[in-house]
């Protein structure tokens, strides 16, 4: 009986680390192929707000216009509690 618990258990914990480990391996490969970007800006976010605005175009259109940026995406993002 006790030689059949530790087997269970010894299965258990290799099943949950293949998991956990494969499940790393997931997460940066998805990464690594949406978040592409060297630079990440926020817009100032005052007290008391929860979500910060986004980036005003002028300045997206000022970033975009330097030689070495390839491509300018503004966002929104909310929190949402559930």
């Amino acid at each position: 009986m006790i030689v059949a618990a530790l087997s269970t258990a010894t299965a258990m914990l290799v099943s949950v680390a293949i998991m956990v480990g494969s499940m790393r391996d997931t997460l940066l490969i998805w990464i690594d192929s949406q978040l592409q970007a060297d630079l990440y800006l926020q817009a100032e976010r005052k007290p008391g707000e929860e979500n910060p605005p986004t980036m005003s175009e002028e300045v997206a259109m000022r970033i975009e216009s330097l030689p070495s940026v390839e491509a300018v995406d503004r966002i929104r993002s909310y929190t949402i509690s559930y």
